[in-house]
């Protein structure tokens, strides 16, 4: 089986990067499951089977009972917790609802019913869900954290690879976190190597005076300052005191560019206060204006879906 798994940590940004960007997005040139009509069985040795479309799953656990089938309309409800749980911890993450799978799953172009696939256990939990477009888009994939990640995680590869096949697709891409280490080692088991993704992630920011408050009030004990920007566009917040004393200690000055890059953790406070990009008022208190910038960083790592960005 060749497969190409690309894995990329660049070009998130504002017009920048974010940097903790956890991030594979897979991408398969030349497809060659066997085909369920020949009556093929997936090339790997497996203490179980879960049959699809004729074709035998890759392994997983010996007493793990794991089917696969066409995720039902009825089914996103329960798709959307899962997707939730599985990715709430990651910033950048859009929490989805019933109506958002439907619309922004099942009603995307060159979406069909077949290409939404569960993996579901005992009592029909369902462990995985995959959307799979008929050109190999694979536009969203979440394992349940709780469940057999691992085992999960290869049998829904599997059978996306396998819709993929079917429409005729050439290759298939998909975005996963790597920050599951069982998922990860999915995708390597079933051939998928690091790269850079094809779809790029831009974030902006509107208001950064109000990003900057927002990430400071989830904060411990942080002074309360003002935050300058200094070249605001006419619709923009110049200037802002974030905390909540009736004083500020010091005031923060960086243009728009600066302090998005250092929110998103794509540039060091004192890097950029040697450069003169960052500048505290008054001057002997720029260690402590440093230390506030490092406190309201984002310290989550970022994730987007593939259909988030197509």
């Amino acid at each position: 089986m060749i497969c190409a798994l690309h894995l990329s940590r660049s070009d998130l940004s504002i017009v920048t990067e974010v940097a903790n960007y956890p991030l594979w997005s897979c991408s398969k040139r030349k497809l060659g499951l066997p085909s369920p009509l020949q009556g093929g069985v997936w090339p790997h040795k497996a203490d179980g089977l879960a049959p699809f479309y004729g074709v035998a799953m890759t392994e997983f656990a010996r007493d793990t009972e794991l089917t696969v089938r066409t995720a039902l309309p009825e089914d996103d409800g329960s798709l959307a917790e899962l997707f939730n749980r599985a990715h709430s911890h990651l910033a950048g993450v859009i929490r989805r609802s019933k109506t958002d799978i439907a619309w922004r799953c099942r009603r995307q172009p060159g979406m069909s019913a077949e290409g939404a696939i569960v993996v579901q256990g005992d009592n029909n939990r369902v462990l995985a869900y995959a959307f799979v477009k008929d050109n190999g888009d694979i536009i969203e994939f979440a394992i349940d954290p709780d469940g057999p990640r691992k085992q999960a995680a290869s049998i829904l590869i599997t059978a996306c690879e396998q819709h993929a096949v079917l429409a005729g697709a050439e290759r298939i891409r998909v975005n996963v976190p790597t920050v599951s280490v069982e998922v990860e080692k999915s995708m390597r088991d079933a051939g998928l190597i690091p790269s850079e993704p094809e779809a790029r992630h831009y974030v902006s920011s509107t208001q950064p005076t109000r990003f900057v408050a927002s990430m400071a009030s989830q904060a411990v004990r942080i002074p309360t300052f003002d935050l300058r920007i200094t070249d605001p566009y006419p619709w923009q917040h110049q200037e802002m005191k974030v905390g909540s004393e009736p004083t500020a200690l010091l005031r923060i000055e960086a243009d728009q560019r600066t302090v998005n890059r250092l929110i998103l953790g794509r540039e060091s406070p004192t890097r950029a206060a040697l450069t003169r990009q960052l500048r505290v008022r008054p001057f002997r208190k720029t260690i402590e204006g440093i230390r506030i910038i490092r406190q309201v960083q984002l310290q989550s790592s970022w994730f987007y879906s593939l259909g988030d960005v197509l």
